[in-house]
């Protein structure tokens, strides 16, 4: 988590309506749009690490770290990040972040 959110910076936009793109980004409570839309609140955050730290300290989140998951959930995870890299062929910003990260996983 460290390497991925530490210092990283960002925004969040809240849109009340928005027409979705049909784009598939697998993000979670998260759309994207071919048009215009109206934004009604607009959050900065300074360091997504810290800021997901604080909402698993205030119970909104629970962060399943890679030490404390069984073998046969480590199991499960490589050969998800296996699946990720293979389905990834036109995406290959997610294609590097994968193999920058999980190279030992993906050769």
């Amino acid at each position: 988590m460290i390497n991925t959110y530490k210092n990283v910076s960002g925004y969040i936009y809240r849109a009340k309506k928005v027409t979705d793109s049909g784009f598939e980004i697998n993000i979670p409570d998260a759309i994207t749009s071919k048009k215009s839309v109206e934004v009604y609140d607009v959050e900065y955050v300074a360091d997504a690490y810290e800021e997901i730290l604080k909402a698993e300290k205030n119970g909104l989140i629970k962060i399943i770290r890679y030490d404390d998951m069984t073998d046969k959930k480590k199991e499960w995870l490589k050969n998800i990040i296996k699946e990720e890299y293979k389905n990834a062929i036109d995406h290959p910003e997610y294609r590097f972040f994968l193999k920058g990260f999980f190279s030992s996983i993906i050769s």
